[in-house]
């Protein structure tokens, strides 16, 4: 394509129409009209052309002119970018955007003003202590195609951490013109696509959807979105188990969309946040990877669970533990703020479990609701709606519902009992006194209840921690009699789990009872993460599954035999007690224990673990695994030759760019493991693999090594 050719492709996407072009080597004209508006730009290529009478001409003709100087293509890009998107203008939007969401916070909390608290997480399998923020700003000014996973668990700030990201482009922007959309927020949010389209046309209402598109591809318009797994219809978290059919269709298409803006000359910047999902992990995400994103920068980031002292000061921190509550049960968003707010005398007094925290939560909040809508119900009274309210929701499968929706089952939820409720206000003027409606009115702005702006007026719960809780209570004080655990999505336990976990063990054990009663059906990982976050222990034998960034802490007991032939990739174990032989034939990679403390079996056996990338897994590694006797056939660099030909099949005309810890293991017998996992050690320090989050690159970079070693 030729100079000019390129000139006027880019006006014409702009809705620029080609007027003149008889002398393209010393000026194009382009015309834009809109309704009454018809404007003309002389783009001078040679800028010693004299354009007057060229200019004189459209003025007489009635177009308004400008007379543009051209010197790059790079530069008319920008100047058109500029003038049509105004980044200056959006950067306003961006802040103010923030600025509602940070008051939205305030109110939800009540108890202190919104602050973000920077928050640890793990990108290429270590622990950073960077400033995430910052670390994704940056990412997304790398050149080339980029997309950036941030994953974490329910109500752990994932939608916090984008409108961070929002109000730090808001300050400086680098001339593009970010797009946030929440897709938790969004009850349409069916196909991604459509939802995308939509919000492009919110925030460009004036531009044309492939305009957008374009400069999305470009770089210039950078996505961030919020709850990437809604679109899914249940959260399937262990990427060796499948997705149902629905959702395996449902996860392409999405990818699909995604991979469409990540082609391979796109610089497109997306940024996703999702709880952990087997959308992003094992086999679907890695063949869809190294298919339609081989030129892509991948970046994936777990949340790992806040760290109390980034939260509390010293004297917060020693009173805590001196009322034995223990840190990994508190280690949640939602309650961490509540006791930022409280003063020492009140935790010395009023906080002797996880429970009574909860309660007081509960009980300040709804009293203070008591005053603020004139209510006259009681805090248990309030509590006992929500929780049926909750738990009628999810037997809905909602997180969100209309106005009129959450009003009617509100008035499901109060049955009789709303007359007794209403004659409460003979005390009030009978000018005072609601109406029913009325009456349901106020109770759909209940503080719990969050009145999600731009989103037809759709309401949810505050936060999920809070969710979850209230549909855990909903179940196990029988709110819903005639509601079958069985009806409840597996997202839905999901938040449960999540937040019964804090709990005291008389409540964990009732939830737990009614899965096992039920005989619930999990995925291998909800599995495991209900065992460890109800039981603190395993109850299931655990075979041939693939487990990602799963945190293992304090209180948590690992018994012998639990997992055979499973994989841990940056999984970490922090102050657990794990038994010698807790693991048969399993592989860790990228995993970091932590004050961990083993067990001796009593009859121990070579239970054949492979660690690489480890920190802290020695004294785990002497006493479960004899030492290894490397074939003196197999060289060092035969096995790495062996780990290379999985990603450079012999014949194959081109190396694939990733594959998972476990593919790398694959065709091998086990004499072979500690040699491969040795190779792959040594190939990572000689910088000829790079570990990643959820996957091992092959560097081609390195592609003269890499040809030495495999003798091509």
């Amino acid at each position: 394509m030729s100079n000019s050719d390129e000139i006027i492709s880019l006006y014409e996407k702009y809705g620029f129409e080609l007027e003149d072009n008889q002398n393209p080597e010393k000026y194009l004209v382009f015309s834009h009209r809109k309704g009454y508006f018809q404007n003309a730009e002389i783009l001078l290529i040679d800028p010693n052309f004299d354009f007057h009478n060229l200019e004189e001409e459209y003025k007489e003709t009635g177009f308004a002119v400008k007379i543009n100087k051209y010197s790059s293509i790079d530069e008319i890009h920008s100047q058109l970018f500029a003038g049509f998107f105004l980044p200056l203008n959006n950067c306003k939007k961006l802040k103010q955007e923030y600025d509602r969401y940070a008051r939205k916070q305030t109110e939800k909390i009540s108890f202190c003003e919104y602050k973000f608290i920077p928050c640890r997480f793990v990108d290429d399998n270590n622990e950073s202590r960077k400033n995430l923020i910052e670390y994704i700003y940056q990412r997304l000014f790398e050149k080339g195609p980029q997309l950036i996973i941030v994953e974490a668990a329910a109500g752990f700030g994932k939608t916090s951490i984008s409108y961070e990201l929002i109000k730090k482009l808001s300050v400086d922007s680098k001339g593009t013109v970010p797009i946030i959309t929440e897709l938790s927020k969004n009850r349409t949010a069916s196909i991604f696509k459509y939802v995308l389209l939509t919000e492009i046309d919110s925030k460009f209402s004036s531009l044309s959807s492939e305009l957008v598109t374009y400069e999305i591809k470009q770089g210039k318009v950078p996505l961030i979105i919020d709850g990437f797994d809604e679109l899914l219809s249940k959260s399937h978290d262990d990427v060796q188990s499948d997705l149902s059919d629905s959702d395996e269709k449902t996860a392409q298409t999405m990818l699909s969309t995604i991979a469409q803006l990540l082609e391979e000359k796109s610089c497109a910047k997306i940024v996703l946040t999702s709880r952990k999902s087997s959308i992003f992990a094992g086999r679907l995400f890695e063949e869809w990877s190294d298919k339609y994103l081989p030129h892509c920068q991948i970046t994936r980031i777990q949340i790992i669970p806040p760290v109390v002292s980034d939260w509390l000061d010293k004297s917060k921190i020693d009173l805590l533990h001196s009322r034995g509550i223990i840190f990994d049960d508190i280690s949640n968003p939602t309650l961490l703020t509540f006791l930022s707010s409280q003063s020492n005398d009140d935790i010395a007094s009023k906080f002797t479990s996880v429970d009574s925290i909860l309660q007081q939560y509960f009980k300040i909040l709804l009293e203070r609701e008591q005053e603020r809508q004139s209510l006259p119900l009681k805090v248990d009274e309030q509590l006992s709606l929500m929780e049926s309210v909750a738990g009628t929701m999810a037997s809905f499968k909602q997180s969100t519902c209309t106005s009129v929706e959450i009003k009617d089952i509100i008035r499901m939820s109060l049955g009789e009992d709303i007359l007794e409720y209403l004659d409460r206000y003979s005390d009030f003027s009978k000018e005072d006194v609601p109406t029913e409606d009325e009456f349901l009115q106020k109770l759909s702005h209940h503080a719990l209840l969050d009145r999600i702006p731009n989103t037809s007026n759709s309401i949810g719960f505050i936060n999920d921690f809070i969710f979850g809780y209230l549909i855990s209570e909903a179940l196990t004080n029988n709110r819903l009699p005639d509601l079958s655990p069985k009806e409840i999505e597996e997202k839905y336990w999901n938040l449960m789990v999540t937040s019964y976990g804090t709990c005291s063990q008389k409540k964990r054990d009732a939830l737990y009872r009614i899965i096992t009663d039920n005989k619930i059906e999990f995925t291998p990982y909800e599995e495991l993460h209900t065992d460890l976050a109800l039981l603190h222990k395993t109850s299931h034998e655990y075979v041939r599954c693939y487990y990602e960034s799963v945190y293992f802490g304090e209180n948590v007991s690992l018994t012998s035999s639990n997992f055979k032939d499973c994989v841990f990739s940056c999984c970490t174990f922090n102050s657990c007690s794990i038994s010698s032989d807790a693991f048969e034939d399993c592989k860790f990679y990228g995993c970091h224990f932590y004050e961990v403390e083993i067990v001796p079996a009593n009859n121990q056996k070579n239970c054949n673990l492979i660690f690489s990338n480890c920190c802290g897994e020695s004294e785990l590694r002497k006493i479960s695994c004899k030492e290894p006797i490397l074939s003196s056939v197999n060289t060092e660099t035969e096995y790495e030759k062996k780990v290379l030909e999985q990603y450079w099949r012999p014949g194959s005309d081109h190396a694939d760019r990733r594959r998972l810890f476990s593919t790398l293991f694959k065709g091998y017998a086990q004499q072979d493991y500690d040699g491969i996992s040795e190779a792959i050690d040594r190939l990572y320090g000689k910088e000829i693999l790079l570990h990643k989050s959820n996957c091992i690159e092959l560097n081609f970079e390195k592609m003269s090594e890499i040809r030495e070693i495999l003798g091509r």
